[in-house]
């Protein structure tokens, strides 16, 4: 049986509030948060191509990366 990786973005769904802490420590808004976590929450946390998302921290820190481009 496979441990928990609890806190290593491995935990999916993540609560919007997990998302807003990962946020603000990357120094963004609360508003950005809530926008990410409600685009991918729509998306039952898939990607485009229908595969689950296995990190959302690291697609948080893209999503971030592209908005900041």
């Amino acid at each position: 049986m496979k441990k928990s990786q609890t806190g290593f973005g491995k935990v999916l769904p993540p609560t919007e509030h997990e998302v807003t802490i990962y946020f603000a420590q990357a120094g963004k808004s609360r508003q950005l948060a809530s926008e990410f976590y409600d685009e991918f929450n729509s998306k039952n946390w898939l990607t485009r191509s229908g595969k689950p998302i296995f990190n959302w921290k690291k697609k948080a820190w893209e999503y971030i990366s592209l908005l900041s481009q």
